[in-house]
């Protein structure tokens, strides 16, 4: 497990808050780029499997 401390002003929380009420998942879409480890030396394009 990794623990990341982040901070956000007020509003932002507030908005956070707002978004949560009416999605399921704003809290992902919110902190996606810290949950995801992208290989930046690798494209998107030649991570995807294109299967056929």
């Amino acid at each position: 497990m990794e623990v990341q401390v982040i901070s956000i002003s007020s509003a932002e929380a507030l908005n956070l808050l707002k978004a949560s009420l009416v999605t399921c998942s704003a809290l992902s879409s919110a902190f996606r780029s810290l949950l995801v480890k992208e290989d930046r030396s690798n494209p998107i394009s030649k991570r995807l499997k294109i299967e056929t």
